[in-house]
This record gives structure tokens, sequence and C-alpha cells, in this order.
């Protein structure tokens, strides 16, 4: 039994062929293309044993879903008989009696539970048990009730769709093998069975050769694309891509050859001329000499998720663009009453932002500190202006009036949400590593990194400009300042950063 060559379509009933079941979850467990040729693997040329067949899908189900024991119960004479068991240590076995050796009562059937006919049979039921999670699949193919899929696992479970999938085509092909018979009109009635499995696929299924010709199509593929299958199984991938995807195609197609699954995204060209975004996970299809023969994909029209998420960055463009501009009222309402801190804190921004550039700080990071240092002295609104642009040296009262700003700009900030901690910066932008900082007196790691930032750049705008109260001391004086200051009052990496931006990249205040 397979579940991709039924022997009609491409090169004339081609079969995968592999001796053993895999041993991990490797990438693509997501994919129903995978699980099916993983199935696949285990399921292998006619001839075999079918009990053979049963324990190696028994052992897949027990590895894809990481069970602790997979117990399969086939039905006869009115009774479920235990047939089969896998543990990961034991590995898939066949139990000869009704006495199942070290096989926990969790994966029996109970005295008193439903018998044949019934749902232990008819369904699918997840149940707790004592530190674990209990999965009774019932096994049907062709009409008739073959027995029961006991799945135990040591943990909480909720079954999801994944697992659903790996549950319903385990125990479907376990019903294909007990259906099958040796003639050849029930090898085709088997195929013809297996190939409805895929025909109830939500996916898109489909089989490309190593020529990109597409050799096998369910119907969601050629629904998708908007082509009867009779249309699309006559087409080559070059025909559907929109110019520029088949690189990617190709690319895709060569890891394949070495033996990966691969997830990726394209842009195909529907029958109608309609661009459609479509996401691919797709696997490679192999001959039973383990020959690379083509491609297993399942396909995913995505387009409407994709302008779902264009529409939602252009609205979050739209915000920070609000955002910016408020700021930027902010700090124009600062500068009509008192010209020197707007310029100051446009300064500041300036150098901050370079400094967490200089740093490794990505552009979302950057934006959020150039924001933040453009308003980091807002506070200051409610400070006189004769105390701000007083000539000589500040009465301690005075001093301590003019600290207020800080936790003044927080405050001021603090309800609007920011995708940044711009409040928080506006907070902490004066306090130092050794906690001889205001308003909270916070050292080291309780300081933003952000606040460690701008605290530099302020410290060296200030310095180096001039100010009503004095003249302009200069960048050198500025960056020895914080040089003495490293490690103690500064954060170190910051002070290299400013450093290295004033000595040897040419940085100059605009």
């Amino acid at each position: 039994m397979v579940l991709d060559g039924f022997g009609g379509f491409g090169n004339g009933g081609r079969r995968i062929g592999r001796s053993s079941a895999p041993s991990l979850p490797p990438p693509g467990r997501e994919s129903t293309a995978w699980i099916l040729a993983r199935i696949n693997e285990c399921n292998l040329e006619l001839g075999l044993d079918s009990d053979r067949n049963i324990r190696r899908l028994v052992a897949l189900c027990g590895t894809l879903m990481g069970a602790v024991q997979v117990g399969y119960e086939r039905l006869r004479d009115g009774g479920l008989q235990p047939t089969v068991r896998w543990t990961e240590a034991t590995g898939a076995e066949a139990v000869h009696s009704t006495a199942v050796p070290g096989l926990e009562p969790r994966l029996s059937l109970e005295p008193g539970a439903a018998v044949p006919g019934a749902g232990a049979v008819n369904g699918l039921k997840v149940e707790p048990t004592d530190g674990g999670t209990r999965v009774t699949v019932g096994v049907r193919y062709g009409g008739v009730r073959w027995g029961v899929l006991r799945v135990a696992l040591d943990r909480v479970f909720v079954l999801g769709d994944i697992d659903r999938r790996i549950l319903e085509f385990v125990a479907a092909a376990i019903g294909i093998e007990e259906q099958r018979e040796g003639s050849e009109v029930a090898r085709r009635q088997t195929e013809e069975r297996s190939r409805l499995v895929f025909e109830t696929i939500r996916d898109g299924l489909g089989i490309v050769d190593p020529f990109e010709n597409v050799v096998f199509a369910n119907q969601a593929y050629a629904d998708i694309l908007g082509f009867t299958r009779e249309e699309i199984v006559s087409k080559n991938l070059r025909e559907l891509l929109v110019p520029g995807e088949l690189d990617k195609v190709l690319a895709q197609t060569e890891q394949r050859r070495e033996g990966k699954a691969t997830v990726y995204e394209l842009a195909m060209r529907r029958k109608d001329g309609e661009v459609r975004q479509i996401r691919v996970s797709a696997v490679p299809w192999r001959d039973p000499n383990g020959a690379f023969v083509g491609t297993i994909g399942a396909i995913v029209d995505i387009t409407e998720e994709k302008k779902a998420e264009a529409e939602r960055l252009d609205h979050t463009a739209r915000l920070r663009r609000a955002i910016e501009k408020t700021i930027q009222a902010i700090t124009t309402m600062a500068e009509l009453r008192d010209p020197y801190t707007a310029g100051h804190q446009r300064r500041v921004a300036q150098l901050a932002a370079a400094i967490a550039r200089e740093t490794g700080l990505d552009d979302e990071a950057v934006q959020g500190i150039y924001l933040a240092s453009v308003i980091h002295d807002i506070g200051k609104v409610a400070v006189p202006s004769e105390i701000l642009s007083k000539p000589g040296r500040l009465e301690p009262v005075e001093f301590q009036l003019i600290q207020t700003h800080c936790t003044t700009g927080y405050n001021i900030l603090k309800e609007i949400e920011f995708p940044w901690p711009i409040a928080q910066v506006v907070a902490q932008h004066h306090e130092r590593l050794d906690g001889s900082g205001y308003p909270a007196g916070l050292k080291g790691a309780q300081i933003l990194r952000e606040a460690r930032i701008v605290a530099v750049a302020d410290v060296v705008e200030a310095m180096a400009s001039h100010r009503p109260y004095r003249p302009a001391l200069g960048v050198g004086v500025a960056l020895e300042e914080i040089r003495k200051g490293s490690g103690r009052l500064y954060d170190p990496e910051a002070v290299e950063a400013c450093t290295r931006l004033f000595e040897q990249g040419g940085f100059e205040f605009d």
C-alpha cells in the first residue's frame, strides 16, 4: 500500500520503499505531505506481511506523537484482541495473547468498556489518566471496523490539528493493511482507497518530477490554482510561476535532492491570471533505491493572510508616524518656552542615536532612543524659566527644583502607550551607575540600557555647548569627563562608543 504512487500517474506506478520508520520528528513535521511520506516509508511493496507493516505504523505513531506506549487491538469474534504494542524501549512487537506482559492497564480494554460496534471503535477520544493522557482512535476502513489504536502519553495533551492528522492517517493506513489482500483486484481497490485519502485532505497536494512537471494533483491543489485536475497535471511549474520565482523553486529543489524538507512562499498565477501568494511545504520523493524522483508538496493559499499582514504593518507605520508627530509637537512647545532646552534635546537625540548604532542596537531600538532623547527634558516646563536661564550659581532649593524635571517628565508621558520605554528613559536619564544620580538613586542594571546611553549623550552635549550661565567647555573636556566616570557613573560601552564616534568617526553636532 502506498499513499503517493497509485500506479497510474507519472512514470508508471512508482512507490517509496524504505525498510524502517524514522526515529525522530525532523523539520517539516507540520507538513501533511511529510506525514504521508513517513507513512509511505512504513507501508512498502505489495507482498510484504501486513502485520509487519502494522507494527511499523504503530511505531511511527508513537515516534511522531512522542508517546510512552502505543497499542493496536484488533477486532475479533466480538471483542478487542491486543495485537501490537510499542514502547520506545522495546519497539513494536506482536502480542500473541490477551495478557500483555508489562503493558500498563491504560492501554488495555478495561472491564465494562465499550466493545466493538460502540464508541471505542467509531471515533477519536482524549481522556486524562494518572500522570498523563490516553488517546483512543477507531480503525475503520472500507466500511469495516478493524480495531482500536490506543496512545498513552506521560503529559497533559491537547489534541491539535497536526496530531489529529497523524492519528487519522495512521489509523487509515492500518485499516488499509487490514483490508489488503494479495490479489490484483484487491491491490487496485486498495490503491483507489489510498487515492481517496489524498482527495479528502484539505491541503492542496501535488507531486512534481525533477523537471518541474506536475505529475499528480488532488482536487484542492487544482482548485487553488483555478484549473481542472486534467489541466494542472499537464502543466510545468514554469507556466504557473510569476517571473522571478523560478530561481527560488530551483534552489528549493536542490535542497530536497539533498534530503531536506523545505517550507517557502511563492507568487503563482492562477488560470484567470490572478496572482496568489502560496506557501509550499515539500519533502523529497524517492524510489525504492533511494534515488530522488521528485517532490511531494502541500500548498496553501495565503494571499488574504498576506494582505491582512500588509494592512497591519501599514496601520502600525501610521501609528508610529502619529507618535513621532506628537513628540515633535511636544518638543516645539518646549522650544517656545526655552530655546536652549529644545536645541539641547535635539542634539542629545542626534548623539544618543549614533551611540546606539555604534553599540550594535537595531533600528527599532535606535528609533526609541532617539525619540526619548528628543523629549528627555520635557519636565522642565514645570521649572520657572528664570531658574533655567539663571546666569549664576543655583541655590540648593533651585537645584532641587530642577531635579524634579525627571519625575515631572515621566508623569507627563507615562499614560502614553509608546512602543518603546520612553517615559522610563525620561525618568532615568540622570541616574548614575553608582547610585549617586537622581531621582531614584538607581544603580547598575536597574537603569535601562537606553537611559544609560541617553545619560552619556546628555553630559557630552551639555558640556560641549554654550549655556546662559557659562561658555561652552568643548568636546574634549566633555569626553574626558565621561572617560573619568566610565564604569562608575556612566555605562562603559556607551562611553567607548561615544569616544570612538568623535575621535575616529568624525561625529559633529548639527
